[in-house]
């Protein structure tokens, strides 16, 4: 089991430097690895809010070996030449996907099933002739229970001009090169594989092809234990060991139980698009069957995946019942086709009922599809410890006081982690002052939880106190005044009028 602990992000977009930790991270390490586990951020608009949202989709998208997409050129600070953000994580072997060899050992002389507390950090750099690269990563873990410092497992920078590498170095030096010492091809190999990852901007560190070439040397040093000399020996047990054991965890997570719904991914859902995930994915099965349905017009399935679709939208009613009295949904079978690869498909159709009426989910209104489609994550959040959801404006198109309703009980009740960004202040009611994280207008000191909140006070309103008169160790509000914005309609109104002529 995994669980998120902090993010620091590094000229990331109009954040210089910002630090937002989940509150059970600031507790023992027992007591972080359970429980609900809910950040609210909130602040004015261009505060950084979205900053937040966007590195914890690099983040997820590094992390599960996938190539980084062209957009992440428009996260790079225009005066600046790199971003850089940092993850800090705990994963419980002794929860969930049991690794192999039971545990790792990572220079404390014994090995330990952790809790282990890990640290990615990633830099991208830009480049005038290819845009951006992976410029630097480096992955650290720690024994939760031991004294000893983290313990670098892989450190690797990259320079480039266009395509051409300038350098690329792996640390720790003195432990990969007592592991491919005496295995020239191996190193080869392995350099030749970093190169290529680079190269198509996906992480060097949990890319699957890197992965596939360190084991491959993991298991031939394995044969051959009683030939390795100490210091070979050595590196073996602390950094190769834990990397095979530790990184296709991290991956795995990634893929099963991370999602990221960016603004972007709001469009999508305008745009009539739902994302599916099966119910054993919510309950951390990790089956990787997450796929999207076209909503605009019937979808072609393929047969193995129409149950696990039927008990998705029946799992999804449940909860919709509750939000929405009255309302549920249904599929409409057209009948089988055959799809391109020549499989037979089932094509089907979203229906939404609302008592004796019935409509394509697609005539339905943007809210409700936002409901229907963040729902089934939420049934996640609440099942799976070690679901992690980041949403970009949740409170875009649901009702306040539904809304309300909905974080209050994913903050009492869900045990696995919710990261949010919102505009509808209904939510400081319901949530503990930890939290909530406050944009600040000082891009060096980005995030901030507010001090001096007592049992007894109101978080909105001490909140709107302070954007007027201040209060707190950071600005959190860049001044607006009402007669000046008044002033300025009526001047952009007559210089408009002139143009017009």
């Amino acid at each position: 089991m995994i669980r998120m602990g902090r993010v620091v992000l590094r000229n990331f977009k109009n954040t210089e430097y910002g630090s937002i930790a989940f509150p059970t991270f600031s507790k023992t390490i027992s007591e972080g690895l359970q429980g609900p586990d809910i950040v609210g951020i909130y602040g004015q608009n261009g505060s950084g809010k979205t900053s937040v949202i966007d590195a914890m989709g690099v983040l997820k998208c590094l992390m599960a070996g996938e190539a980084l997409p062209s957009r992440v050129f428009d996260f790079l600070p225009c005066d600046g030449k790199s971003f850089g953000i940092e993850l800090e994580f705990l994963l419980d072997q002794s929860k969930g996907r049991v690794l192999p060899g039971g545990g790792v050992d990572c220079g404390d002389n014994e090995t330990s099933e952790g809790p282990w507390l890990l640290s990615y950090e990633v830099e991208v750099a830009r480049d005038e002739g290819v845009g951006f690269y992976v410029a630097a990563e480096r992955l650290k873990a720690k024994d939760s229970s031991s004294s000893r410092a983290a313990t670098v497992i892989l450190d690797v920078r990259v320079e480039r001009r266009g395509r051409d590498f300038l350098r690329l170095d792996c640390s720790p030096s003195g432990n990969w090169g007592a592991l491919f010492s005496g295995r020239k091809r191996d190193q080869s190999e392995f350099d030749l594989t970093l190169h290529l990852a680079n190269e198509r901007n996906m992480s060097m560190v949990f890319s699957k092809s890197v992965f596939s070439r360190i084991e491959s040397l993991y298991n031939s040093m394995a044969d051959d234990m009683e030939l390795l000399s100490k210091r070979s020996e050595s590196a073996f047990h602390r950094i190769l060991e834990p990397y095979i054991f530790l990184v296709p965890e991290i991956a795995y997570n990634a893929i099963d139980n991370m999602v990221v719904l960016s603004t972007s991914s709001h469009a999508e859902v305008v745009l009539n698009y739902l994302h599916i995930r099966s119910n054993s994915a919510m309950l951390g099965g990790g089956s990787h069957s997450d796929f999207r349905m076209n909503l605009l017009a019937p979808s072609v399935l393929k047969e193995s995946r129409v149950a696990s679709f039927k008990g998705v939208i029946a799992g999804i009613n449940m909860v919709l019942d509750s939000f929405l009295p009255g309302f549920s949904l249904l599929v409409n079978d057209l009948g089988r086709e055959t799809m391109e690869d020549g499989a037979t498909g089932v094509r089907v159709e979203v229906l939404s009922k609302r008592g004796e009426a019935v409509i394509p989910l697609r005539c339905e209104s943007e809210g409700v599809k936002k409901l229907v489609s963040i729902t089934n994550l939420l049934v996640g959040v609440y099942n799976n410890p070690s679901a992690f959801l980041a949403v970009d404006e949740l409170d875009s198109g649901i009702f306040e006081y539904l809304l309300g309703q909905i974080i209050e009980t994913m903050s009492q009740y869900a045990r696995g982690q919710l990261l949010f960004t919102a505009h509808n202040l209904y939510p400081l009611e319901k949530l503990n002052a930890k939290s909530v994280v406050f944009s600040t207008a000082n891009p060096s000191n980005r995030f901030i939880t507010m001090t001096g909140i007592k049992t007894n006070h109101n978080l909105r309103d001490v909140y709107l106190r302070d954007l007027e008169l201040g209060g707190q160790k950071e600005p959190m509000y860049r001044g607006t005044n009402r007669y000046e914005i008044d002033n300025a309609f009526y001047e952009a109104g007559q210089a408009m009028a002139e143009l017009d002529g």
